[in-house]
C-alpha cells in the first residue's frame, strides 16, 4: 500500500462504477421489493445495488497491494460492479489501528497517515460509500441470539453481521467461520466470502 497521496491509482480501481443510491430507489430503499438476490453483490432485474460492509481485513486487502487477499478482493470487486460498500466505526478504527502497528509490513503508519489513507479510500472511489453508525447491540435479543455466540473470537464478526442485516446489506470477509446463525434474520447469504 502506498502512503497517502503518493500512489498511483490501480487500473482496476477505475473500473468500479457508480450505481443509484438507495434514496433514488423507487421501492423506498428495499431492494427485495423489485429484485431478487442472484449472487453476492448482484441483483437481478432493475440493477439496484447491494451494500456490503467490509470488515477490517477486507479494507486492508483493498488498500494494501502486498496483502495476501489483495488480488482476490479486487477480482471480486470487478465481478460485482453493482456493490456499494460500507464502513462503520468499528471497521474504520480497526483499519487505522492495524496500519499503526509497529510490525505492520510497509509501516508503521502514523495515525494521521492511516486516517488519510482511509479518507482517500472513501472519497477517491467512484463506487458509492456508506457510513453505518454503530446502531445495534449484542444485548438486543431481537438482533442477536447470544446463546449461539460460543467464544470471544466471534464477538466482532457477529456484531458486523448484525449491523449488515439491520442495514439490509451483507458482510464481506475472508473469515470462513463467521457465526451468522447467531444473528436474527441472517442467512448464509448475509456473509460473502470472496474466493481466495
Amino acid at each position: 500500500m502506498e502512503r497517502a497521496g503518493t500512489g498511483q491509482a490501480r487500473p482496476d480501481d477505475q473500473k468500479w462504477i457508480c450505481t443509484p443510491a438507495p434514496s433514488a430507489w423507487s421501492t423506498n430503499g428495499d431492494p427485495g421489493a423489485c429484485c431478487r438476490l442472484v449472487g453476492a453483490g448482484r441483483l437481478g432485474g432493475c440493477g439496484l445495488i447491494v451494500i456490503c460492509l467490509f470488515d477490517v481485513n477486507t479494507l486492508l486487502a483493498i488498500a494494501d497491494s502486498s496483502h495476501v487477499f489483495h488480488e482476490a478482493i479486487h477480482t471480486w470487486l470487478r465481478a460485482n460492479p453493482n456493490v456499494g460498500w460500507a464502513t462503520c466505526p468499528l471497521t474504520e478504527n480497526g483499519f487505522v489501528r492495524v496500519l499503526c502497528q509497529p510490525n505492520y509490513r510497509g509501516g508503521p503508519f502514523s495515525a494521521s497517515e492511516a486516517i488519510e489513507a482511509l479518507r482517500q479510500m472513501k472519497e477517491g472511489n467512484p463506487r458509492r460509500h456508506y457510513f453505518w453508525a454503530d446502531s445495534v447491540s449484542l444485548t438486543d435479543e431481537a438482533v442477536v441470539r447470544s446463546s449461539r455466540v460460543v467464544g470471544p473470537q466471534q464477538i466482532t464478526d457477529v456484531y458486523l453481521v448484525a449491523l449488515a442485516v439491520c442495514q439490509r446489506g451483507q458482510l464481506v470477509t475472508f473469515d470462513r467461520s463467521v457465526a451468522w446463525q447467531a444473528v436474527v434474520g441472517a442467512t448464509s447469504a448475509s456473509v460473502v466470502t470472496p474466493e481466495a
